[in-house]
This record gives structure tokens, sequence and C-alpha cells, in this order.
């Protein structure tokens, strides 16, 4: 008596206990149509239904609907329940097609939730079962590419297979398959150092496509998101992100969650907003924990430890990374390796460990030069490699990576590696005694950040900068450039960072902006604080994360040698008496 026809199917399998091959057709059809409409876990339901009541003899059938049930159950985000099926529905496929299509899925299962040098091998299998069924060779090969691409040991491998598929899915006319194809070739191009604009990706985003799995993570956007933000178009990046996310959301597609919430983390960090960056990688964390993917677990545990590395929170960006770069290589994780290795690295330059940055930073390097990733988009941490290197007296080969940032930053036309090859240019004069070029390499790179909008970086060099100039003896120039760069790591949260900045502020003699040392970013903190608001009212106020205030709360008290508020809020009422004794002619006390 129902209409519904979704609802009429699942009556219809409650009502049967033996195999029918009737209605086991319509259940199919019902779980396609549900999966259509973004409702996955009801097309899970459907087909393992449908899977049910196929008879027994009806091989094929059994392995097409076991399949289907399959990858239905992990984009509803129950990988454990996919791998069952798929392996069940691998095993008992007759040789040929079915066989190569059951391995196609499992080895997109082993890509996105297990192992992904399990995954490699089953594409490789998947080719040899396919016999001339060009259709799956196309999307193994183009699959095979992704995996090979994103495990980052073998850039030109994963191109190799790309243009395999590309070839293929021109051939056979298959618009969906030629948009997988040249996304990931354009990727690849890109990490080569091909840059803006790229032919490939641009073909993709051209070619209309509509995935029959209604699969979000196969939209070229989401790969057109990355190049973008390597490119520091992070306005542009974030709508194509934001755009996925949304879209994973409508269709219902929970295995997607983590990827753009990954991407929007590294991008926030990148921007400036470290707050939703930390709040991106949890969200990120926790869709890949509820459905069961190893790989993008790692991923953000690792994106997560590099922003906490940011904010200055050691030990739980070290707890993060050891966890992440444990999972990272059992599961080949190539991007969390990577981001891991560059978190750790920065930890100890943040720290003053600089001989352990620059074994793990050089580590990366050799990484990035053996699989062929040129792009200095991703590889943003040869700037603090730069900042090892003369920090141990090695200038010359700092001077050898200033360069090669240069040529990449002009052939490129990409400001933030201009910027970086200033800034180690810088340091390394600075080393040298040359102050006046230092100051002016700093400058230039000044310059460059104001096209490449990174906050951070744009600070490490007003902190380089004022460095110079205190050493040059331009006090009064340098104390308004630390002071900035103090006010800036303030803002975003670089506790250990704007340490840095008032050291070096506290080694200029004269007079100090302030007597009891605060910075003016300080001092509205401690008043506002003083004046009864909570962490979060204060940050609401300056427009900043909670963290931010934490950090400055924390550098006020041991300026201030106070341990809670009530005492910063008397010591500050003195300081206000004493100034108006001494502004009314009288005197204050030692």
């Amino acid at each position: 008596i129902v209409a519904d026809p979704e609802e009429r199917a699942r009556h219809l399998a409650l009502s049967l206990a033996d195999p029918d091959a009737a209605a086991a057709a319509t259940l199919e059809a019902a779980a396609r149509a549900a999966a259509a409409r973004g409702a996955s876990a009801t097309a899970a339901e459907l087909a393992e239904q449908a899977l049910r009541l196929t008879p027994t003899e009806d091989r094929g059938g059994r392995c097409e609907r076991g399949i289907d049930a399959g990858w239905y159950a992990f984009i509803a985000g129950d990988a454990t329940r996919a791998w069952v099926l798929l392996e069940q529905a691998s095993s008992t496929a007759p040789p040929g097609r079915l066989h190569a299509r059951a391995l196609v899925r499992l080895a997109w299962l082993d890509h996105h939730a297990g192992d992904r040098h399990v995954a490699v091998e089953r594409y490789r299998s998947a080719l040899d079962a396919a016999s001339g069924d060009l259709a799956l060779e196309a999307e193994a090969h183009s699959l095979l590419a992704w995996c090979v691409f994103i495990m980052r040991e073998d850039v030109p491998l994963a191109a190799h297979h790309a243009r395999l598929a590309v070839d293929l899915a021109e051939r056979l006319e298959d618009p969906v398959l030629l948009t997988d194809s040249l996304a990931v070739l354009g990727q690849i191009e890109f990490f080569g150092g091909g840059g803006l604009p790229s032919p490939a990706m641009e073909r993709a985003l051209a070619t209309p496509a509509e995935p029959a799995d209604g699969r979000v993570l196969r939209q070229p956007r989401q790969h057109w998101a990355i190049l973008l933000l390597d490119a520091d178009r992070f306005d542009e990046a974030r709508g194509h992100l934001l755009h996925i996310h949304q879209l994973a959301l409508d269709h219902g597609d929970e295995s997607a969650l983590p990827w753009p919430l990954m991407r929007l983390s590294q991008l926030e960090l990148l921007a400036g907003d470290w707050h939703k960056a930390i709040a991106y990688a949890d969200s990120g964390l926790d869709a890949a924990l509820q459905t069961g993917q190893r790989p993008p677990q790692a991923d953000l545990l690792c994106t997560r430890a590099l922003v906490l590395a940011h904010l200055g929170r050691a030990d739980e960006a070290r707890a993060a990374a050891t966890e992440g770069l444990r999972l990272a290589r059992s599961c080949g994780a190539g991007i969390g390796r990577r981001i891991v290795l560059w978190a750790l690295a920065f930890l100890d330059l943040s720290l003053g460990d600089v001989a352990a940055a620059h074994e793990r930073l050089e580590a990366l390097r050799a990484s990035s030069k053996s699989a062929g990733i040129v792009d200095p988009g991703e590889n943003r941490y040869l700037a603090d490699l730069g900042e090892a290197l003369v920090a141990l007296g090695r200038i010359e080969q700092a001077e050898d990576l200033a360069g090669e940032l240069e040529a990449l930053g002009r052939s490129l036309e990409r400001p933030s590696a201009l910027a970086m090859a200033e800034r180690v240019r810088g340091l390394a004069a600075a080393e040298a005694g040359d102050l006046e070029r230092a100051v002016s390499h700093y400058e230039r790179g000044l310059e460059q950040h104001a096209a490449a909008a990174n906050p951070f970086d744009e600070a490490r060099t007003l902190l380089s900068l004022g460095s110079a100039q205190r050493r040059a003896r331009r006090r009064r120039d340098a104390r308004g450039t630390l002071s900035t760069a103090a006010e800036r790591f303030d803002a975003l949260g670089a506790a250990l960072w704007a340490e840095k900045a008032r050291a070096e502020l506290g080694r200029i003699g004269g007079r100090a902006p302030s007597p009891d040392g605060l910075t003016p970013t300080e001092t509205r903190v401690a008043h506002l604080v003083a004046e009864g608001m909570s962490n979060k009212e204060v940050a609401a106020a300056l427009v900043v994360s909670v963290h931010t205030i934490e950090a400055a709360l924390t550098s006020i008290y041991r300026k201030l040698d106070v341990r809670s508020r009530t005492e910063m809020a008397q010591r500050l009422q003195d300081g206000a008496s004493r100034s108006a004794s001494i502004d009314g002619g009288g005197r204050s006390s030692p």
C-alpha cells in the first residue's frame, strides 16, 4: 500500500525468506535510486537485501550486487562492512571483468581506508584481470595513478599511469574517466614544476561529466583547489573546498568529508586563521575516525600536529605527530608523512634545537627530490631549512637554496617563494655581518609578502628585519619593527615566536615603550581581563582566538611577576596610581 519505491522494495525484501530473482532486481534498482539522491545508508541496506535474495546459482549477479553493497557501505561511512562485502565479492567472482571490477573497488577501499601499498598491488592485479576490457583498464590506470601520486613516493610513475588512463578514456569517449585522469595528470604536472595555468586541469574542469556513483571526490574542483592553495590563491581555493565539503554533506558521502577538511585546515594555517585551522583538523579527524579511514586519520593527525606546532603547544604537537607518523608509515599516507616531518622540524626550530630541525628538513628535502616534487607550494618547509643552514654556519648551502627558491619563484610567478628566498638571503647576510645588505633583503621580502598573504611568514621576516636593525644600532626602527612582529605573532597565537620577538625587544637599549615591558596588545588584553572579562570575551573584543589570549596572559603574568588575574589587576592599578602621582608632581617609589 505504500507508494514510495524504496519503501515498497524494503517491505518486499522483509516479506521474503528465500532467494527471489525478481525481488532482487527490484531491490537493486531501489538501491541505485537511493544512492543517486545521496541516501548512501539506505542504498547500502537495500543493496545488501538484493544480495541476500539473489539465487546462489547466479554467481555473476551475486558478485555485482556484493560489489555495489560494499561500495554503498563505504560511501555511507561504514568501512568495516565494506571490507567484508568487497572481499567476499572478490574471492567468489568468476575470472574476467567481474573479478577485475571487484579488485578495483577493493583497491579503492585499501587506498582510502586501509594500506596504500596493498592498494597498488590490487590495482596491478585488476589490470591483469581486466584482460582487454578497456573501460576497466582505464579506471584501474587512473586510480593507480591517484594512489601512487598520493603516496608521494614516485610522481613520474604516477604520471605514466595517468597518461595511459587519459589515452584510454579518450578512445572510449568516457567523460567521467577522462575528467578523473586529467585531474590527476594536472596535479602531477603542477607538482613537477609545471605551475599555472595547467592545461590538463583546466580541461578536466571544462569537461561536462557527472560520476554515476555520485562520488564527491571525483569532482575536479577538489583537486583544482589544491593547485590554487599551493599557488597562494587562498580565497579561490577556500571557495572550492567549502563547495566540496557542502557537496559531501548534501550527497551523504560521509567518506569524502575528511579530505576537504584537511585541506581547509592547511589553508587557514597559511592564511593566518589558526583557530579555524585547528577546528577543521579536529572535525576532519573525527570524520576519518567515524568512517574508519586510516590514511586520512594519519594525514589529519599530522596536519593537526603542524597547526599545534605553530601555536607553540609543543607537548600536544609531539603527541599528535608521533601517532600520525606511526599511522602514516603503516598505511602509505605520503601527505601526512611529509607534513609531520615539517611539523617536528618546525617545532625543533621554534624551540632552538637547530641541529634536529636541520636533520629532519634535509630528510624531507631528499624525499621531495626522490619523488619528483618541485613546486615550492608543496615544499614550504624550505624556508625553515634555509634558516637552519644559516644557524649552523652553512652559509653557502643556504645561498644555494635561496637561489633555487628565487628561480622557482620567478619562473612560476610565486610571491611566497620569492619572499622565502629574500629572508634566507637576509639571514645569510646578517650572519656574515653585512647588516645593510640583510636589511635590504628583508625589505624586498616584505614587498613580496604583501602579495603572498601569509601573515606568519611576514611576521617572521619582520622579526629578522628588527633583529638586523637592532644590531645595526637603528634602535627606533628596531623597536617599531619588533613591536609589530610581536603583535602579529600574538594575533596569530604564535606563542613561541612572540617570545622570540619580545626577547629581541629586550635587547634594545634606551627607554622601553612601556615601564612594565608589555606590548600594546598585551596592555589591551591585561586591562580587559582586569575589568572582569573572560578569555573568550576578550578574544571576541579583539577579534583573535582564545589561544592567542591565553598566550598573551602567560607572557603578561611572567612580565608582571604575578600568578592570578586578581594580582594582575592590582599590579595594573598600582601602576596607574604611580603614573598619576608622577603626573601630579609627586615622586614614585623606587
